[in-house]
C-alpha cells in the first residue's frame, strides 16, 4: 500500500516536472518507467514536504 502510493506521487511528481519549461532536461528519460526511480521520487516529494513543514513551524515559534 504505501510503496504503491509512493510510486504514484513520484509518478506524478515525474510527469509534472515533464511538463515545466526545461523539465525534460532535468529528468531523464531513462528512468520514466522504473518503478524504484519513481519510489525514490515519491519518497523523496514526502520528505520534501514533511521538512518544508517542520521548518515553517520552527520558524512560527
Amino acid at each position: 500500500m504505501i510503496t504503491s502510493l509512493l510510486t504514484a506521487t513520484g509518478r506524478m511528481v515525474v510527469w509534472f516536472g515533464g511538463i515545466l519549461p526545461l523539465g525534460d532536461r532535468l529528468l531523464d528519460s531513462r528512468f520514466r518507467d522504473d518503478e524504484g526511480e519513481h519510489l525514490m521520487w515519491g519518497l523523496g516529494f514526502y520528505v520534501s514536504l514533511i521538512l518544508g513543514a517542520v521548518s515553517l513551524f520552527a520558524w512560527r515559534h
